[in-house]
Protein backbone atom coordinates (compact mmCIF):
# COMPACT_ATOMS: atom_id res chain seq x y z
CA UNK A 1 0.00 0.00 0.00
CA UNK A 2 2.88 2.36 0.75
CA UNK A 3 4.21 1.66 -2.71
CA UNK A 4 0.83 2.58 -4.17
CA UNK A 5 0.80 5.88 -2.30
CA UNK A 6 4.33 6.65 -3.56
CA UNK A 7 3.26 5.95 -7.15
CA UNK A 8 0.20 8.16 -6.77
CA UNK A 9 2.35 10.92 -5.23
CA UNK A 10 4.87 10.56 -8.08
CA UNK A 11 2.08 10.78 -10.67
CA UNK A 12 0.61 13.77 -8.88
CA UNK A 13 4.03 15.51 -8.89
CA UNK A 14 4.43 14.85 -12.64
CA UNK A 15 0.90 16.10 -13.27
CA UNK A 16 1.59 19.28 -11.28
CA UNK A 17 4.83 19.88 -13.25
CA UNK A 18 2.92 19.31 -16.48
CA UNK A 19 0.26 21.81 -15.40
CA UNK A 20 2.98 24.33 -14.47
CA UNK A 21 4.52 23.92 -17.92
CA UNK A 22 1.11 24.40 -19.54
CA UNK A 23 0.49 27.51 -17.41
CA UNK A 24 3.90 28.90 -18.38
CA UNK A 25 3.20 28.19 -22.06
CA UNK A 26 -0.21 29.87 -21.85
CA UNK A 27 1.32 32.97 -20.24
CA UNK A 28 3.96 33.13 -22.96
CA UNK A 29 1.30 32.72 -25.64
CA UNK A 30 -0.78 35.52 -24.11
CA UNK A 31 2.27 37.82 -24.02
CA UNK A 32 3.10 36.95 -27.62
CA UNK A 33 -0.49 37.57 -28.69
CA UNK A 34 -0.43 40.96 -26.98
CA UNK A 35 2.84 41.87 -28.72
CA UNK A 36 1.47 40.76 -32.10
CA UNK A 37 -1.67 42.80 -31.50
CA UNK A 38 0.38 45.89 -30.68
CA UNK A 39 2.55 45.38 -33.76
CA UNK A 40 -0.51 44.99 -35.99
CA UNK A 41 -1.98 48.21 -34.60
CA UNK A 42 1.31 50.01 -35.21
CA UNK A 43 1.48 48.62 -38.76
CA UNK A 44 -2.05 49.82 -39.44
CA UNK A 45 -1.13 53.30 -38.20
CA UNK A 46 2.06 53.28 -40.30
CA UNK A 47 0.10 52.27 -43.40
CA UNK A 48 -2.35 55.13 -42.80
CA UNK A 49 0.52 57.60 -42.40
CA UNK A 50 2.25 56.23 -45.49
CA UNK A 51 -0.94 56.65 -47.52
CA UNK A 52 -1.28 60.25 -46.27
CA UNK A 53 2.34 60.97 -47.18
CA UNK A 54 1.87 59.42 -50.63
CA UNK A 55 -1.22 61.57 -51.22
CA UNK A 56 0.68 64.70 -50.16
CA UNK A 57 3.61 63.71 -52.38
CA UNK A 58 1.29 63.28 -55.38
CA UNK A 59 -0.13 66.74 -54.68
CA UNK A 60 3.36 68.25 -54.47
CA UNK A 61 4.35 66.53 -57.71
CA UNK A 62 1.33 68.04 -59.48
CA UNK A 63 2.16 71.50 -58.14
CA UNK A 64 5.82 71.04 -59.09
CA UNK A 65 4.88 70.02 -62.63
CA UNK A 66 2.69 73.12 -63.01
CA UNK A 67 5.37 75.38 -61.58
CA UNK A 68 7.95 73.71 -63.80
CA UNK A 69 5.92 74.51 -66.90
CA UNK A 70 5.49 78.13 -65.78
CA UNK A 71 9.17 78.45 -64.99
CA UNK A 72 10.07 76.89 -68.33
CA UNK A 73 7.92 79.44 -70.18
CA UNK A 74 9.42 82.40 -68.30
CA UNK A 75 12.94 81.01 -68.70
CA UNK A 76 12.47 80.75 -72.48
CA UNK A 77 11.00 84.24 -72.60
CA UNK A 78 13.96 85.53 -70.55
CA UNK A 79 16.48 83.92 -72.89
CA UNK A 80 14.59 85.38 -75.83
CA UNK A 81 14.90 88.86 -74.32
CA UNK A 82 18.60 88.36 -73.51
CA UNK A 83 19.27 87.14 -77.06
CA UNK A 84 17.33 90.05 -78.55
CA UNK A 85 19.22 92.52 -76.34
CA UNK A 86 22.54 90.95 -77.33
CA UNK A 87 21.51 91.18 -80.98
CA UNK A 88 20.58 94.86 -80.61
CA UNK A 89 23.87 95.60 -78.81
CA UNK A 90 25.79 93.73 -81.51
CA UNK A 91 23.96 95.59 -84.26
CA UNK A 92 24.66 98.92 -82.57
CA UNK A 93 28.42 98.25 -82.49
CA UNK A 94 28.49 97.22 -86.12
Amino acid sequence: MLDNVAQIANRLDRFERYLDEIRTALVQMAKTEERVSIILEQNTELFKRTNQIMARLAEVEKINATQGQSLSFFERFGWLLVTAAAGVVGWMFK
